[in-house]
């Protein structure tokens, strides 16, 4: 068996990993895997999080680790491991069978994105992690093939229920359709379709050329021990190796790049003399550079200067909904720490049940884009659920025992007795005392009338999801520190 075919084995096996840990994330948090696995591995997501919390957690060794492997073998992950990398191969492969070379070379762009998400991270802005492979893949699975595959899922059951009944089988049943808003679903769909498209300008443009992960790694990959070298006297110059490097990580004097080598052992594969082999260097002097240092580093220097621009930028809330802020989910930190580790993966909102957990659009200014926020007209917060916290990460959200959650007051709900039911039409309406978890919601004799207690109320929001006035709820839940005018 070749290279290239146990390549393509661990692939597959690693890609249907990170598929098993996305969906089946909740029942197994016992695994000895952790759920969060590719999270804790990725260095760019930990390095970020590092630079914006100034603060290290035990889970940032994983990602120690795999930049020690990157040491000894160079950039493997992006050739045999990355699941957005295996995705890609396969659409490539689907809808650009033909390989597309382009005649400008790219491939500096990631380490200036790179430059620009470490420098936007080290002022408190880890919204540019938003563009990490893994997070963007996370990311897409929840709000485009979750919701999806949850459709199917129900159709396929409800066709299928009245042949099991015939049968003997009584069996039917349905999840919960979760829909989320359209805005941000929008916005990660157009991310990574055009990810997908500029396959077309050259397979693997996304690796070759954008992706900032790629380009940390790469730069450690440098200084790896063993590296993959075209042997100048075997080597007769047939050129078959260039379009077939997925990377065009082999310059057309047949140096071979070890930033730009992904390890997937190609090029030796199609040599027909076996002139490209591994070999041990040792990181002794200088590296060579193809280009101007000193252009790249006034390059490099606009780069991190946009990113502390956008940094402060973020800072002011521009954008920002005036006098809005987020309900987050429970355990969450603080908001300036909040927004600091949360790395916009969606894997929270996945876990809620009630599907009331939804991705901030502008609510929170620049800095707060994508992050989870708690919608209770769409779904409130169960009080025997904690999954949020479970599954969190980075911990963003920390995870709270039951009673530690339901000890936690999120905000506090607010009746507005314009649109009340029994306060401006004077019948009889008690849903809101009647779903609240937590008696905080008093009906007082003789008129009928709820009160709030909102020492008893944790703002779950349960009240404002069943409210039955139509339109915007009767009863509201507003945050900590918000007055509603």
């Amino acid at each position: 068996m070749n290279l290239s075919r146990i390549r393509r084995i661990v692939q597959i096996g690693a890609f249907l990993l990170f598929l098993f840990l996305w969906i089946w994330s909740i029942p197994f948090l016992s695994l000895a895997i952790p759920s969060d696995f590719f999270f804790r591995i990725d260095p760019l997501l930990n390095l970020g999080v590092l630079l914006a919390t100034r603060s290290v957690s035990r889970t940032m060794l994983w990602a120690a680790g795999l930049l020690l492997a990157t040491l000894i073998g160079g950039r493997f992950f992006c050739g045999w491991i990355c699941p957005l990398g295996t995705a890609l191969d396969l659409s490539d492969k689907v809808l650009h069978p033909r390989e597309q070379l382009s005649k400008r070379n790219y491939r500096q762009l990631k380490y200036y994105f790179l430059t620009l998400i470490l420098a936007s991270s080290l002022f408190g802005l880890t919204l540019f992690l938003f563009f990490d492979p893994i997070s963007l893949l996370s990311r897409t699975l929840t709000l485009i093939l979750y919701p999806l595959g949850i459709f199917v899922v129900n159709a396929l059951s409800s066709l299928t229920a009245p042949l099991f009944i015939k049968i003997g089988f009584d069996w039917y049943g349905s999840y919960s359709q979760p829909v989320f808003e359209c805005k941000s679903s929008i916005i990660t769909l157009g991310i990574i379709l055009l990810i997908i498209v500029l396959g077309r300008v050259e397979r693997r443009f996304w690796c070759r050329n954008l992706c900032p992960l790629g380009a940390l790694l790469g730069f450690v990959s440098r200084v790896a021990l063993f590296k993959w070298v075209v042997n100048r006297k075997k080597c007769d110059g047939c050129s078959l190796c260039l379009p077939k490097c997925p990377t065009r990580a082999i310059e057309e004097d047949f140096r071979l790049l070890p930033e730009e080598c992904i390890q997937c052992g190609i090029c030796s594969a199609v040599c027909p003399q076996g002139a490209i082999e591994v070999r041990v260097r040792l990181p002794l002097g200088p590296q060579p550079v193809s280009y101007s240092s000193s252009r790249r580093l006034l390059l490099f220097s606009a780069a991190a200067g946009v990113g502390v621009v956008l940094a402060l930028l973020a800072r002011v809330k521009v954008f920002a909904t005036r006098g809005a802020k987020p309900l987050r989910p429970p355990g969450s930190l603080p908001e300036g720490e909040f927004l600091d580790r949360c790395v916009r993966c969606g894997q929270c909102l996945k876990a809620c049940p009630t599907g009331g957990l939804q991705p901030v659009f502008w609510e929170a200014g620049l800095e707060g884009f994508g992050t989870p926020r708690l919608v209770p007209r769409r779904g409130g917060c169960e009080k025997e659920c904690n999954l949020c916290g479970a599954i969190c990460p980075t911990g963003a959200i920390r995870h709270l025992s039951l009673e530690e959650k339901q000890s936690t007051k999120l905000g506090t709900a607010i009746i507005d007795r314009s649109r009340c039911i029994a306060w401006s039409q004077g019948k009889v309406c008690l849903v809101c005392a009647e779903v609240c978890p937590y008696g905080a919601i008093e009906v007082q004799l003789p008129l009928r009338r709820p009160y709030v207690l909102a020492g008893d109320c944790r703002g779950c929001g349960l009240c404002e999801q069943h409210c039955p006035v139509e339109g915007e709820a009767a009863i509201v839940v507003y945050p900590e520190e918000h007055e509603p005018g």
